[in-house]
């Protein structure tokens, strides 16, 4: 059964001024230079976490590096005492051993699976390139959810969660030489730069900016925009959109 996702115009002048907001004539910058990614040896274990059996499930999840690209998701001696339909979801948040209701942003929705008993491990699916993307290490873990309609009466859960399985990563760095730098604003990326120490550290997408601008802005691809910022499913810049630029604050 498969994941559910839960889901440029020319540079007219190189801008040498390197505070945000300054500007300056000057030659068209060239592309910056895709920054490398290892390659991660297929069936390399990245994560894994465990049910507690004091909830009614045990089983472990473990994330694991697919001979194709990307990652997959396999469960072993899963069992939970839960009757009727449950979904296996993928929260970027920590879930609080103490709640109840799944309110905050849950992915990649894995429908009822008749797990119960096994005892070997068995393959769930693939994490979707918006949930993993090349580094899936931001999602906390994997939470089983279910709809349970006393809950949703009495206090408007979507989903109630029946147990969790924060993961444990073991991930490379996927991006080791990323350099993030401000060279200024320019057309189609004229937003407001957040700093700390100095450093950019986010960026406030102006109206008419444009992603490979932006990241031409920055020193980086649209590709390294998208990895300081999983999850993110637009393909374009939307204005008033805050990007996240540094690599240690990955969201």
């Amino acid at each position: 059964m498969r994941i559910l996702p839960a889901l440029v115009p020319p540079l007219l002048a190189l801008l040498t001024a390197c505070t945000a907001g300054g500007s300056a004539d000057g030659a068209a910058p060239s592309d910056p230079t895709p920054t490398p990614v290892p390659t991660i040896v297929p069936g390399t274990e990245l994560a894994v976490g465990t049910f507690d059996p004091a909830e009614g499930t045990s089983g472990t999840v473990r994330v694991i590096a697919a001979a194709r690209g990307g990652y997959d998701i396999v469960i072993s001696d899963f069992s939970t005492d839960r009757q009727g339909n449950w979904e296996l979801l993928f929260s970027p948040y920590p879930v609080d051993p103490h709640l109840t209701c799944l309110d905050r942003f849950a992915m990649g929705i894995i429908g009822s699976l008749d797990l119960t008993g096994t005892d070997a491990t068995t393959y769930i699916g693939e994490l979707g390139p918006h949930l993993g993307g090349e580094d899936p290490s931001w999602i906390d873990g994997a939470v089983l959810g279910q709809f349970i309609q006393q809950d949703r009466d009495e206090n408007g859960c979507a989903r109630t969660v029946v147990a969790r399985a924060p993961f444990v990563w073991s991930m490379p760095d996927m991006r080791p030489g990323l350099v993030v730098e401000d060279g200024g604003t320019r057309e189609a990326a004229s937003g407001e730069v957040r700093l700390a120490d100095g450093e950019p550290i986010e960026y406030v997408v102006a109206s008419g900016d444009v992603l490979d601008v932006i990241g031409e802005r920055f020193g980086i691809t649209a590709d390294d925009i998208q990895f300081l910022n999983p999850g993110r499913t637009a393909e374009m810049a939307i204005a008033g959109e805050v990007l996240n630029l540094d690599k240690q604050d990955r969201p």
